[in-house]
């Protein structure tokens, strides 16, 4: 989900290194003699986009627990319900990366030198997690579009502990990318993760912050997405056609669900794509990030407006919290032990009759 990177050249030298000028590397990375205040901090904050994508976030936040605690309650059920509680796991993870720290950088106005090691560990973990969360994305639209279409097929690749397997490949995944890959940093100059720590600063060739794997990924995302739902289409009409395909509606709302979740990781991919290998005025490059915020928020949304299992479990965790039960319960505990007071400590005008105390002569 970042802008264009590079390799570094040699296979030990493709990270950038912590030493003691932060981190950096061979004099690409490297803070050493990097003046951030050569550009005002003026024109490095982005202060309205950064307070709205923080806002954002915490509601996405406040929405999509509830969620998460629901489809934990239901990920044996069923690999959809799996698959949708890894990703949201995932979507938690990241979403204080790219909306709460970042836009604290961005009000900051930061460059990668203005916080080295933090910027540097923030984007190994926040590159490794979209590649988590993307493509599981991607295995989800396989998993719903394989189990309508060809149900036997289904119980051979992801019944049962074989969805596991998937997901222990995609973590697999993830590692390469958090040990072996470069990761994106933040850049105050664009309100963006990019690969390119100078962009706005220095004048370098472009062509050393080329990842491949990254743009491989994105276009894979892309392009697969779309076309996986574009066959399914086409085999599900045909079914139809001949009588030998019936949906029921809960799985129409589960697939409906799942192609507007593919359809925004699809969208942000592509975008990223573009960010790649061409140019980019601001406000699409601003409009980019708030997509992707949206990529790991909006699936809240989603279940609550279209998932009736999850939505009714938001309501009873709600009501058991804030409900009008949950109050007249606590109305009538603190009566009863306005009550119970009475009757231990006699009110002010009422006649008490000690007991006499027994004769001891």
């Amino acid at each position: 989900m970042e802008l264009a990177g590079t390799e570094l050249g040699e296979r030990g030298k493709n990270r950038y290194k912590i030493g003691r000028e932060g981190v950096g590397g061979d004099g690409i990375g490297c803070c050493a003699g990097f003046n951030i205040s050569s550009i005002p901090a003026e024109h490095r904050q982005y202060k309205p986009e950064a307070i709205l994508i923080m806002l954002i976030t915490v509601i996405y936040y406040i929405l999509y627990t509830p969620c998460i605690i629901s489809l934990w309650k239901h990920k044996s059920e069923n690999t959809c319900y799996t698959l949708l509680f890894f990703i949201g796991i995932t979507d938690l993870s990241i979403l204080w990366m790219i909306g709460l720290l970042h836009g604290v950088l961005a009000l900051e106005g930061a460059m990668f030198c203005s916080h080295p090691t933090l910027i540097y560990f923030t984007g190994i973990l926040m590159t490794a997690l979209w590649m988590v969360e993307s493509s599981a994305d991607l295995l989800l639209a396989i998993d719903r579009c394989t189990e309508t279409i060809s149900p036997w097929a289904w119980e051979i690749l992801f019944s049962g502990y074989r969805i596991h397997i998937w997901l222990l490949g995609i973590c697999m995944y993830a590692l390469h990318w958090a040990f072996f890959q470069k990761p994106a940093l933040f850049n105050g100059m664009f309100f963006v993760w990019m690969f390119n720590p100078y962009v706005g600063y220095q004048s370098v060739d472009e062509s050393k912050y080329f990842v491949l794997l990254h743009l491989i990924h994105n276009v894979v995302i892309a392009i697969s997405v779309p076309s996986i739902y574009l066959l399914f289409t086409f085999a599900f009409w045909h079914k139809q056609c001949h009588h030998q395909a019936h949906i029921s509606h809960a799985k129409k709302m589960a697939f409906l669900q799942v192609f507007i979740l593919s359809a925004m990781n699809s969208l942000a991919s592509f975008i990223y794509v573009l960010m790649q290998v061409m140019e980019l005025n601001q406000w699409m490059i601003t409009f980019t990030h708030f997509d992707w915020i949206s990529v790991h928020g909006a699936p809240s949304i989603v279940f609550l407006l279209l998932n009736k299992t999850i939505r009714n479990d938001c309501r009873k965790m709600i009501k058991n919290i804030f409900g009008p039960t949950k109050i007249a319960g606590r109305i009538f505990v603190l009566i009863k032990n306005i009550f119970h007071l009475n009757h231990v400590y006699p009110q002010q005008n009422a006649v008490i009759v000690l007991p006499t105390p027994p004769n001891r002569y």
